[in-house]
């Protein structure tokens, strides 16, 4: 029932890509961090480095606030908006991207990017 996001490998996964899982999923477990603490953090805490995983794909050409590692990579809150999008409702993961949207919109502003 609990699935991990947004770390791939290890335990089975399911690409929410290719729509929900089969079963419901009960609560997502979040790691927030760095992508290597993520990574670091799935690995050392056992009772995580057993749970199923859900794996997405960035959103390509989304503008962050921060530079990502990889065009790939999505924040905790896109993994999560897109994640909620899949699993409860398009609705639901829209709203919380046009939120994101527009944090790093007015982030950017702040810092003088465009």
């Amino acid at each position: 029932d609990h699935l991990g996001l947004p770390l791939a490998g290890g335990p089975p996964f399911h690409d929410l890509g290719q729509g929900p899982p089969p079963g419901m999923v009960g609560q997502l477990i979040i790691i927030d961090g760095t992508w290597g603490q993520a990574r670091r953090m799935s690995h050392r805490i056992e009772a995580i480095s057993r749970l199923p995983r859900l794996t997405l794909a960035g959103r390509p050409g989304a503008v962050r606030a921060r530079e990502s590692p990889s065009e790939s990579t999505t924040s905790t809150l896109e993994a999560i908006a897109m994640a909620l999008g899949v699993l409860d409702g398009e609705a639901i993961g829209a709203a919380l991207l046009q939120l994101y949207d527009l944090f790093v919109a007015r982030f950017r502003l702040q810092c003088g990017k465009k």
